[in-house]
This record gives C-alpha cells, sequence and structure tokens, in this order.
C-alpha cells in the first residue's frame, strides 16, 4: 500500500527483464469521508504544525493531501485526480498561504480555483469546508502575504470555515500574529501557534474528531509493457 508523497512513483527491476508487465498502487485514503487539501503548513511529524495534534490525539480518519510550496493550482489538480478513485463527505480547503492577494484585490488564481472548488463540491454532493488564511508580517527578506480579500470572501460565502486568522490574531495586513505563535520565519506557526490552530479546527469543524469510516483499498493499475529494468517513471 503507497500512502503517497510529493513526487512520481518509480519502478525499476534488477537482474530480470520482464513482459506484460502491469504496476498497481493502492490506499485506503480515498475512503475516507474527510479529505484536507494544503501546504507547509500540513505535517504529522512536526510539533509546529496543527495535523500533528489530530495524530497525537489519535484522529486518523482522513485523507491529507499537502506538500511545502503547494498553491491552489496544485491543489485543485489533485482534488480532481483524487475524485476519479473515491468522493469524501467533507473536502476541506486550506489553500491560500501561497496564493498571495495584491494591495488591491484577491488573487485571482486563488479565486478561479476556489469557485471551481465550490463547482466541483456542490455537484457530488460534498460538503466544502473552508479555511481562513493568517497575514503575515514585512521583513527584509519578504513584502508579508496580503489574505484580506480572500478571507472576506470565505466569511461571506455561506458556506462553514475555520477561522485560522482569528486563531492567531492575524486577520489584519501586516499581522505579526499573537505573542510567541509566529515562528522566526514569519510564514509559519511555531508550536504555540500549531496549537492555537488545531483548537480552531476542533472548534470549527468537530468532525474531524468523530468520523470513522469503514474503508477498503482502491487501486490505480498502469499497463506498461515490457519492462528492461532501467526504470521508468509510472505517474504523480
Amino acid at each position: 500500500e503507497w500512502f503517497g508523497r510529493n513526487g512520481k512513483i518509480y519502478a525499476k527491476s534488477e537482474g530480470a527483464a520482464l513482459e506484460n508487465l502491469s504496476v498497481e498502487w493502492g490506499s485506503s485514503e480515498y475512503r475516507k469521508d474527510i479529505w484536507l487539501m494544503g501546504d507547509s503548513y500540513f505535517s504529522t511529524v512536526n510539533e509546529a504544525r496543527w495535523p500533528y495534534y489530530l495524530l497525537e490525539d489519535g484522529y486518523t480518519d482522513y485523507f491529507m493531501m499537502g506538500f511545502p510550496g503547494r498553491d491552489s493550482v496544485s491543489a485543485l489538480a489533485d482534488f480532481k485526480k483524487a475524485l476519479e478513485f473515491g468522493t469524501p463527505k467533507y473536502a476541506v480547503w486550506c489553500m491560500g498561504m501561497n496564493d498571495r492577494d495584491s494591495e488591491a484585490a484577491v488573487n485571482a488564481s486563488w479565486l478561479s480555483c476556489y469557485n471551481e472548488f465550490i463547482s466541483i463540491c456542490n455537484e457530488k454532493g460534498i460538503t466544502p469546508i473552508l479555511a481562513t488564511i493568517p497575514n503575515t508580517p514585512a521583513t527584509s527578506d519578504d513584502p508579508g502575504r496580503i489574505h484580506t480579500f480572500k478571507n472576506d470572501i470565505i466569511r461571506k460565502s455561506g458556506y462553514r470555515y475555520i477561522d485560522f486568522a482569528t486563531a492567531v490574531d492575524a486577520n489584519e495586513v501586516g499581522s505579526s500574529w499573537a505573542e510567541g505563535m509566529l515562528s522566526s520565519d514569519t510564514v509559519h506557526p511555531d508550536v504555540l501557534g500549531a496549537k492555537a490552530l488545531y483548537a480552531q479546527v476542533l472548534k470549527d469543524f468537530p468532525e474531524i474528531s468523530m468520523r470513522v469510516t469503514k474503508t477498503r483499498l482502491r487501486v490505480a493499475t498502469w499497463n506498461v509493457g515490457d519492462f528492461t529494468g532501467k526504470g521508468m517513471t509510472l505517474g504523480s
């Protein structure tokens, strides 16, 4: 069973040439009722990331899709691909930190992806759970990240949302967050900030601590023909 990472599947045979080869991988995660889309704020091994505390508390009934630097275009593409193998009850859209608003308007790419995400959820009977994105302060290395316009759209959407920006007191442009919550890189939470974000998740989306899903493996297959041992990339 493959649990997935950012990258591509690569296979190589050693000591034999294989004929009529097909390669299969599968994951029971596609059968989960809750799917989470995120970026570098997602990690279950870093105590300065809120999903770490989900795992610490024994909550594992979700499908998490996220990696550092991810933007909304990438997240939407993976969401659409994953829907070929399953359909969740809830889809949690935590995207936007890498889609900065300008000083005058919402990020157009984020808005387009957000609208398509909502449309897909409505079409497939999925309940969307949105998330506000904390603003970050300007430094000598970074002009700061503005998210006020997208947060306004989220709050006025009529859909449920996890209020991450309020959790760390980062609603205003240039916010430095509540004391002790922002890490030295001025973009990501420190441990205290991660705990505040986690508490907000449990408050605004308590279902994540209640779901129990019966899962079964979903399998994808590539028919790749003869395999000489040189190795090949099979898919993302």
